[in-house]
């Protein structure tokens, strides 16, 4: 599974689209997971490689905004090794290393919830485990176990239509078609009904 930015640099920059990892394939070899990452330039409707990740990540949780760039967490390293690493790009070419998540983990989620907030949650092997990273405290924090066992899942910040509050949704994968809802707020975990879509503001 390779990353995605889907957003452009900050503050008009240069705009592109950033894959990086994955799996990389040889007709003649076995798959080896990439440290690649190429950058798309709409302006030449063209793809280059931009640059080489510090580690070989396959299966991250990732996500992207025009603050944060694309972060990767997690996932598999070389000939399958379990990763707890971090990184952040603004370009596909230089990387952040953010502090290293509090156990390895792979088929998790990651969400941007703000300029300061990233989600992570689920995923092999804890599978209802949570955290969050804020970067004004620079280090990653346990929440509450999620409400059900989940990888191979999709998570994404919201907003909560009625309260204003920020959160997250955690939806499908291998745990059910079941939402489950946090909201920071509250610190607390809710099991969406049939009118979960109270939630306006969901970040494409």
């Amino acid at each position: 599974m390779i990353s995605i930015n889907r957003q452009f640099n900050k503050k008009g920059s240069t705009p592109f689209g950033a894959v990086c990892g994955g799996w990389s394939f040889d007709v003649s070899a076995s798959k080896t997971e990439s440290d690649l990452c190429h950058a798309y330039d709409p302006g030449t409707d063209g793809w280059t490689e931009a640059g080489r990740m510090p580690v070989r990540m396959d299966f991250a949780g990732h996500d992207s905004d025009s603050d944060w760039g694309l972060v990767m967490s997690g996932g598999y390293g070389l000939n399958g090794a379990l990763l707890d690493t971090v990184l952040r790009t603004g370009d596909g070419a230089a990387f952040e290393a953010l502090p290293p998540l509090p156990e390895p983990r792979t088929y998790h989620c990651l969400a941007i919830i703000d300029e300061d907030t990233l989600f992570v949650g689920g995923g092999f092997p804890t599978l209802d485990g949570a955290y969050v990273f804020r970067r004004s405290e620079g280090m990653w924090t346990a929440l509450p176990d999620m409400p059900r066992q989940r990888e191979l899942h999709a998570c994404q910040a919201a907003t909560n239509a009625v309260t204003g509050e920020r959160e997250v949704v955690v939806a499908g994968g291998f745990g059910g078609e079941t939402v489950d809802i946090f909201n920071f707020a509250a610190g607390a975990w809710r099991t969406a009904g049939k009118n979960w879509r109270v939630f306006k503001s969901i970040k494409p």
